[in-house]
């Protein structure tokens, strides 16, 4: 079949628009727990021919590929590849090639798509809703108004919002999948050191970085915070059985930074997955339920069970944080003063962590929390300025978590100066590497059985 040839290229402001608002409804659909792979093969006859960049032209439609019982049509990859053929050409790929990754991807995105329907994997419509809403607004505000968006990409806002949901629940369903794929999956002695062995000629150089150790002690809730915070939690509850939507209310109150962008949903769980306040109310509820206020170290729930199955439920929650009061946290301030003090005397700041430190992660290995590099040390530049080597600073705010909040006082421990790559010295980043190549080497393993398993044909190869 004849066919003109297609552009690659954006110009236009209704463009830019366009593919901006195309990248975040269609590339949902890449994103996942693990990451896509690229470079595998699938087309036996060699590269896709790409067409010239340049002018734009009437696209014939038609089935490029089918997978299962899902196709891939001919401007699934042009869509596709307009939105990355800026990315592409920097990085010096032709259309030829950039169409032939653009296919491919979309490939392995559907075998995965077809393998949770086989496997029954759902995800729930709250969720899918909240975080569509939650893309649609982003676009919006790039585009400045419905009319602007719908102008850009040329369809209606029920349009958009209606692919918006489809394509975040494909996303999901990818993600849920390679999650429940990889849930098991763990990096062994032997692992490491296959992956240093191959790799350690092309590991890169490390350069400067600090080792911090601190004292960390948490603001505790007061009693005023914790009535003004189940307060709240009622009035919530109430507007949300009076019929207002209970996602509206995750996102302007919840601060579970996990759940907060998919409407509260916590996924499935099985028993033993979460605190014993949040399980023991969770599994009494009933289906569609609401719960009074729950009370756990994280701070004040609001449940609903939303979902279940045979030894798994699925909820949501709203998060609300329990204030301490200023003069609770001048105490603290004050406690943490008197231990810096001690330290700077010449005790040992590694058994003061042990014997007053409440990370748990760090207090019983001499407060060590962290090595960073000195030129990407965000919100810990003062650091440098302000500390020498065996120092301790005064107190500072510390964020464990959103709901989790208290002061520490930080040790520089010893400056690491640039080297080459140590497998003792460097363990952790061996370790982190180690992770990423076990987990890309499995996820094209499962892809070769995927294929084998799954009926899937390349029925046009876009020449």
């Amino acid at each position: 079949m004849n066919r003109e040839p297609l552009s690659l290229m954006a110009a236009s402001r209704n463009q830019i628009v366009r593919s901006f608002a195309i990248m975040v409804l269609l590339l949902l659909s890449i994103g996942s727990a693990v990451g896509q792979p690229t470079g595998k093969d699938l087309l036996s006859g060699g590269p896709i021919a790409g067409e010239s960049r340049g002018a734009s032209q009437t696209v014939i439609e038609s089935v490029v590929a089918v997978v299962g019982n899902r196709i891939i049509l001919r401007t699934d990859v042009l869509q596709r590849a307009a939105m990355l053929s800026e990315t592409a050409q920097r990085a010096g790929l032709t259309d030829a090639q950039l169409l032939h990754e653009v296919l491919n991807d979309l490939i392995y995105n559907n075998l995965f798509l077809v393998k949770a329907e086989e496997d029954s994997i759902t995800v729930s419509d709250e969720l899918v809703s909240a975080q569509a809403d939650e893309y649609v607004n982003r676009i919006l505000r790039q585009a400045g108004s419905e009319s602007a968006l719908e102008e850009a990409v040329g369809k209606s806002m029920p349009e958009i919002k209606s692919e918006a949901r489809k394509l975040v629940r494909e996303q999901l369903l990818v993600q849920t999948l390679q999650q429940r794929h990889f849930m098991g999956m763990k990096v062994t002695e032997r692992d490491i050191n296959e992956f240093y062995r191959q790799y350690k000629d092309s590991l890169p150089q490390i350069p400067e970085q600090i080792e911090l150790a601190h004292i960390y002690i948490g603001a505790k809730p007061s009693e005023e915070g914790r009535k003004n915070a189940i307060a709240l939690a009622h009035s919530i509850i109430d507007s949300i059985k009076g019929g207002k939507d209970f996602a509206e209310f995750v996102r302007r109150y919840s601060v579970d930074p996990g759940s907060a962008t998919k409407g509260g949903d916590l996924g499935w769980a099985g028993k033993g997955k979460f605190v014993p306040e949040y399980e023991n109310t969770a599994w009494n509820l009933n289906l569609n339920e609401i719960s009074e206020p729950v009370e756990s170290k994280y701070g004040i729930h609001i449940i609903q069970r939303i979902d279940e199955r045979e030894n798994e439920i699925r909820t949501r929650h709203i998060l609300l944080p329990i204030k301490s009061t200023e003069a609770e946290q001048q105490a603290l301030i004050d406690t943490l003063q008197q231990i810096r003090s001690r330290a700077t005397a010449g005790e040992n700041f590694g058994a003061l962590a042990t014997q007053y430190s409440e990370d748990d992660e760090s207090k019983y290995q001499d407060g060590f929390f962290a090595r960073e590099v000195t030129t990407k040390l965000g919100a810990y530049e003062w650091i440098l300025d302000s500390l020498e080597i065996g120092d301790v600073s005064t107190p500072r705010p510390y964020q464990v978590s959103p709901t989790e909040t208290g002061y520490h006082i930080i040790k520089l421990v010893r400056v690491i100066p640039p080297h080459e790559f140590d497998p003792v010295e460097d363990r952790d980043l061996l370790e982190q590497q180690a992770t990423t190549w076990k987990q890309r080497k499995e996820l094209l393993a499962w892809i070769d059985e995927l294929q084998k398993s799954i009926y899937w044909e390349i029925k046009d190869d876009l020449q």
